[in-house]
């Protein structure tokens, strides 16, 4: 896959997401990017990288990172609990049991376009980034997928 592909389909993989996490309705309290780092697995380049990434716009306070057991399979599983929160901005849907299977579908078509952007890589590895801004206090978590000398980022940022 050449880069050119790679970048189209981050796009792809952000306009997803950004569409599905607007489902929380209140736009301001719920936000969701992918983002496509040139570097390798390597935390402390992470760091840098999203901290570069920001620079412009807020400071990072405090970061807290943890790799994730079973790779893509507990990242599947982990970004279910931040795609939708507040259905359409109500605090309780009809029913439970859609929501989670809603939740699993969702996270199940962005692995998917995962799947698209790493390609045959067969080991990459997962960190699950907590981020505190130092002005906001906003708490932001991303999820950084290293594959080669690229990391792909999934980034949710929830205010409430």
């Amino acid at each position: 896959m050449k880069v050119d592909d790679n970048l189209l389909n981050v796009s792809k993989l952000n306009g997803y997401m950004e569409g599905v996490i607007s489902f929380n309705g209140n736009i301001r309290e719920y936000s969701s990017n992918a983002f496509l780092l040139n570097v390798g697995s390597n935390i402390g380049n992470i760091q840098e990288s999203i901290a570069s990434h920001f620079s412009p716009f807020a400071k990072i306070k405090k970061f807290n990172f943890n790799e994730i057991k079973n790779d893509l399979t507990g990242l599947e599983k982990d970004i279910q609990n931040y795609l939708v929160v507040t259905p359409f901005g109500e605090e309780s849907f009809p029913s439970e049991k859609k929501l989670i299977d809603w939740k699993k579908y969702i996270s199940f078509r962005i692995m998917d376009i995962v799947d698209l952007i790493i390609g045959d890589y067969l080991k990459p590895v997962v960190y699950k980034v907590m981020v505190v801004f130092e002005e906001s206090g906003t708490l932001s978590t991303f999820f950084c997928i290293s594959f080669g000398e690229k990391t792909l980022v999934l980034q949710f940022l929830h205010n409430k």
